[in-house]
């Protein structure tokens, strides 16, 4: 499909392609013909993500317009029938030589910027407004002030041995393993704070909010002991046929798994150490069942209907295993997480102290603050009405539809059409949109008309969660957001999940210090 019907001025249009297909050119194509089109160079706003794509949108336009200039007129017909005007009248023509001196004595030329610097340029504006103090300045590394609330936070949780907050810290430290992860976990929590923010947007008690939410999610206790519910009086039965089935066939592993079986029996231990023995008789270490199949000299030694009888217990107690071990799996995620949670929530009030109280942004504040501002704030309809004051025409490069408050505050100020549910951009109309919920690939560029404004959490993906099977395990994953980055041994991060207990049932256990991933001394525990 041809994509020169985007740059006709009189559409609104977004364009899904991938990289190095010619969005960029497409969008200055779209520039020229707005202002052929006679629209006021400052009326104009393109937003890409970086200063050098910014430089190089501004530079491609000024280069056309200057190449322009000093055509014929037949090569400037060839050059106007590329970007879509056929068969070009001498007014045009005239005008199309003319753009590029009337931009350079234009007192405001065509702006070109990075969503950030689209963001600041608001809340600089509208400081009162969004309820920040007026001159902050822009932090673009936030190394040194994570450093900083990392003290602080430890020095918290030392004050108070005894607290909740050092209870966490400490519940959290047993799970990742190592200083190291701990470390990687928090500052996870910190690298995707908006979207933590967008999920406990409406909640008073954010921490809590996340942990109910987990819980009907996971839909387990952490207060059942999964354990103990195996052993009933059935599987003990069970596993005792078992055992004697085993010994009517002796073989080396066969022996061995009697052993184990009868041992456990026979001292009655119930913990998770007895069951891990059970485990090995009927599970691989993938947690698949083992493979166990019928025989002429196994049916010779059990009967035909021991033999029966010994696959058919095999199977079941194999699946009571895996289901004993989902439960686990579940209530260490949960454990895990409501430690995540706490702990990363105070990391976070801490990290924000600090910014605070030195007058400091950073990018993700830029994000958040001004979505809040556009969409939540007291003012939003008032800062909203003064933008469309400025801006007729709204370009963008590369439109974030995997960054929550990005594609927000971008497309807050369109408005939604109440018959179709789509979007209409300043003072343009809308003549086609695309259809809600259609899918989005990375790369997109939207011209003039935005998408329907993203709402938090997308109900339809977050409703009804569709469960998954973990390969190897059996363990069930549900949709649990946000979404730290981290890959620890025997940990795996299952998509969409917070973080994910998925392996042994057995906890993460110590290794000798020089094979840890850091070298970094354990904290004193409280």
């Amino acid at each position: 499909m041809s994509s020169l019907p985007a740059v006709d001025p009189a559409r609104n249009a977004t364009v899904f392609a991938s990289a190095g297909s010619g969005k960029t050119w497409l969008l200055v194509a779209r520039l020229l013909r707005l202002l052929l089109a006679g629209a006021a160079p400052d009326s104009i706003l393109a937003i890409t993500f970086t200063r050098k794509a910014a430089g190089e949108m501004q530079a491609r336009l000024y280069e056309r317009l200057r190449e322009w200039s000093g055509m014929t007129d037949d090569a400037l017909i060839r050059a106007l029938g590329e970007i879509g005007i056929e068969s070009p009248d001498a007014d045009t023509l005239d005008r199309a030589r003319n753009l590029y001196e009337q931009l350079l004595f234009s007192p405001h030329a065509v702006r070109t910027t990075t969503f950030h610097a689209f963001c600041q340029d608001i809340l600089q504006r509208f400081a009162l407004e969004a309820d920040i103090p007026p001159g902050f300045e822009l932090v673009e590394t936030i190394g040194d002030l994570a450093d900083e609330a990392w003290a602080a936070l430890f020095a918290e949780a030392g004050a108070a041995p005894a607290g909740v907050l050092a209870g966490q810290l400490e519940t959290l430290f047993d799970q990742t393993g190592s200083l190291f992860n701990l470390r990687g976990a928090l500052n996870a929590f910190l690298a995707r704070r908006e979207d933590w923010w967008a999920w406990t947007e409406a909640e008073a008690d954010p921490v809590a909010a996340a942990d109910q939410h987990l819980r009907e999610r996971l839909e387990v206790d952490p207060d059942q002991d999964p354990y103990q519910a195996f052993f009933t009086p059935q599987t003990l039965t069970d596993l005792k046929t078992f055992a004697e089935l085993l010994n009517r066939h002796p073989t080396q592993t066969n022996t061995r798994h009697a052993q184990l079986i009868e041992q456990v029996l026979a001292v009655g231990d119930r913990s998770e150490a007895a069951f891990l023995d059970v485990a090995g008789v009927f599970l691989t270490q993938k947690g698949e069942p083992r493979a166990r199949k019928a025989s002429a000299s196994q049916a010779k030694k059990m009967t035909e209907a021991g033999e029966e009888t010994f696959l058919h217990l095999h199977g079941e107690l194999a699946a009571r295993l895996q289901a004993t071990q989902d439960i686990a799996n579940r209530i260490q995620t949960l454990i895990l997480n409501q430690a995540w949670y706490a702990v990363g929530q105070r990391y976070l009030e801490l990290f924000q102290q600090i910014k605070t109280e030195r007058r400091l942004l950073d990018f993700t504040d830029l994000e958040w603050l001004t979505y809040r501002l556009l969409n939540a704030s007291d003012h939003a309809l008032w800062v909203q009405y003064k933008l469309d004051q400025r801006i007729d025409h709204l370009l963008i490069d590369e439109l974030p539809s995997s960054r929550f408050t990005a594609s927000a505050a971008l497309t807050r100020p369109c408005r939604p059409r109440p018959a179709t549910g789509c979007a209409i951009t300043c003072r343009d109309r809308i003549s086609a949109c695309m259809p809600p919920g259609a899918p989005r690939p990375r790369s997109s560029t939207s011209s003039t008309r935005c998408s329907p404004p993203p709402r938090w959490p997308d109900t339809s993906r977050t409703s009804k969660p569709t469960p998954r099977i973990a390969p190897k395990t059996g363990a069930r994953w549900r949709c649990c957001p946000p979404r730290p980055s981290l890959k620890w041994r025997n940990r795996i991060r299952p998509k969409g999940c917070a973080i994910r207990w998925s392996g042994p049932v057995r906890p993460h256990r110590r290794q000798p210090i020089s094979k840890r991933h850091s070298a970094s001394p354990r904290p004193c525990r409280p």
